[in-house]
């Protein structure tokens, strides 16, 4: 298995469409792996959240493993959720964190966390703040080389 060795991967290319999301349009999330992760990591896992401003779950926290087969200093999860609804809050964020079983004392840690707005308006390019928010609302397309904060 060849993996790049850069920590962060530039992404050039705009984050969305400047098109409305209209209704029945879905969502997908993909967490592909995480990298170079620190020395005391054993076993880890991704737990997806979605939440709105208010924080309100969407969905159930989901958890994902990684490969069996990948490094424990850089999994790869593969994981993928899917949101389908007639109509999307869109103050609507992802939290994702990175859990593993720390190596010194066994307990469990968070490694690093992300939280991502799944909408902007239109007008300020920034998150709404209303769940009524008439200006429209754009999807992000593709996050490449996010950083998870590191804690431990």
């Amino acid at each position: 298995m060849d993996l790049d060795k850069r920590p962060f991967i530039e992404n050039l290319k705009p984050q969305y469409h400047d098109r409305p999301f209209e209704k029945g349009y879905g969502i997908d999330l993909y967490i592909d792996g995480a990298r170079f992760l620190p020395d005391n990591v054993t076993v880890s896992k991704i737990v997806l959240f979605v939440t709105n401003q208010n924080l309100d779950r969407m969905i159930p926290p989901q958890a994902g493993l990684p490969d069996l087969e990948s490094y424990t200093f850089s999994p790869l999860f593969a994981f993928r959720q899917e949101l389908r609804a007639p109509h999307f809050d869109p103050t609507l964020m992802a939290l994702i964190s990175l859990e593993t079983v720390d190596q010194m004392n066994k307990e469990v840690r968070i490694v690093g966390y992300s939280a991502i707005n799944l909408f902007i308006s239109r007008v300020t390019k920034k998150q709404p703040t209303m769940e009524n928010e008439s200006v429209g609302n754009y999807q992000i397309l593709s996050i490449k080389g996010i950083f998870l904060g590191f804690r431990m």
